[in-house]
C-alpha cells in the first residue's frame, strides 16, 4: 500500500496509479481537497482512495492499524521541504514507525522518481537529517 500524507490534488497518486501501482490512498486535512479529489476519480474511473484526515490524529491511527495488519504497507509520502516543517516531520515519522511503514517519503512533488524500486538507494538517513535537507528518505523496515 501506498500512502500519500497531505496529498493536496492527488496528482502524485494519479502519476502513481498511471505507473502501475496499486493500492493508493491519499489523506489531507482540507475537505475541499478531499472532495475534489473524490470527484476527479469518480469521472476518470481510477481505484484509489482520499480520505480527509490528520496524520496526527487518533482518529488517522485507529483508520489505518486494521490496513497494517492485513496489507503490507511499503512506503508513505509527506509532500514538504523538511527543513521547514519539523513537527510535521516529526509526526509522520512516529506514524510510519508506529504503523510499520517500509519507506517514509518526505520531500517535494517535483523531487519524486516514480520508479520506486530507485528511491530506496537515494539514502538512508537517521531521523535527524539536516536542517537543510530538501528531501529524506527514511528505510525504515
Amino acid at each position: 500500500m501506498i500512502i500519500d500524507i497531505g496529498c493536496g490534488n492527488g496528482l502524485v497518486l494519479r502519476k502513481l496509479h498511471n505507473a502501475g501501482h496499486k493500492k493508493l490512498m491519499g489523506f489531507d486535512p482540507f475537505t475541499d481537497m478531499i472532495e475534489f479529489n473524490q470527484r476527479a476519480i469518480k469521472e476518470c474511473g481510477e481505484r484509489i482512495h482520499f480520505m480527509p484526515l490528520d496524520v496526527g490524529s487518533e482518529r488517522f491511527y485507529n483508520f489505518v492499524q486494521p490496513m497494517v495488519e492485513t496489507n503490507n504497507m511499503d512506503i508513505m509520502f509527506l509532500l514538504c521541504r523538511p527543513c521547514h516543517n519539523g513537527r510535521l516531520v516529526d509526526g509522520a515519522f512516529k506514524v510510519a514507525k508506529e504503523l510499520g511503514v517500509e519507506l517514509l517519503y518526505i520531500g517535494l512533488e517535483e523531487n519524486i522518481d516514480l520508479d520506486l524500486g530507485d528511491i530506496i538507494p537515494y539514502t538512508t538517513l537517521d531521523h535527524k537529517g539536516s536542517s537543510e535537507d530538501d528531501e529524506i528518505v527514511l528505510k525504515l523496515g
